[in-house]
């Protein structure tokens, strides 16, 4: 049920374009990072290795990259690579086959998929194809999300690691794991961050009511550049 729920909803948030809804207006405000969770350094962000494995790294001055981010980006233990496509997630996050699907954005069509890891429903991918005939483990995927929202969460706990960040963890220390240029915005209980400049190229998370970190979504990664019509 909850994979039904959650993919109808994602599907229905990116097709009524509420991607550009946690835009980064007036109503946000910047948010700084906390000096407890970072290290002390005059030299420039170094990655870092935890003792888990996972890479971390200091938030730039200047702003994340959407290479960096992704490489300190883990689902299910594997570490992300721009550009995104299935074959980045080794064999550990999957598409469910009997989902692959044309949907039409404002009369454009694009490819839905529903994603499980050991066969359990854990998030959604849209690819900038028009027939799932296009869809290879090469492909590259635009937008993907996973949320506390599915069996795999249930099951096994958060599949996300985001620069030491978990789902579960506090929005405060999500804020502080992305910097300073991160914008929140309490109306929707969402966090953005936008690349390079550039509007459509963003990540957003988003907590619950007890202000924790629930969702995580990577839009408009191959910079697909369409218009309402």
């Amino acid at each position: 049920m909850k994979r039904k729920i959650y993919s109808l909803f994602l599907c229905s948030m990116i097709l009524s374009g509420a991607v550009s809804s946690c835009d980064t207006d007036k109503s946000t405000e910047d948010t700084s990072p906390s000096s407890t969770t970072v290290e002390e350094t005059t030299e420039a962000p170094t990655a870092q290795v935890s003792e888990t494995e996972y890479k971390t790294m200091e938030p730039p001055e200047d702003g994340w990259t959407i290479e960096e981010l992704m490489s300190v980006t883990y689902i299910c233990g594997e570490q992300l690579s721009y550009p995104l496509t299935m074959n980045s997630f080794g064999n550990k996050v999957e598409i469910f086959e009997d989902t692959l699907k044309v949907q039409n954005n404002h009369g454009i069509p694009h490819v839905m998929a529903e994603l499980c890891s050991e066969n359990e429903f854990m998030g959604a991918a849209f690819f900038n194809k028009n027939s799932v005939d296009d869809i290879s483990g090469d492909t590259p995927i635009n937008t993907i999300s996973f949320s506390t929202h599915s069996d795999f969460f249930e099951k096994n706990g958060s599949p996300i690691i985001l620069n030491g960040v978990s789902f579960g963890d506090t929005k405060e220390e999500l804020i502080d794991a992305l910097g300073s240029k991160a914008k929140i915005k309490e109306e929707t209980q969402t966090i953005t961050y936008i690349f390079n400049g550039i509007q459509d190229l963003k990540f957003i998370a988003s907590y619950d009511d007890q202000g924790c970190f629930g969702s995580i979504t990577f839009y408009n990664l191959d910079n697909w550049d369409y218009e309402y019509k």
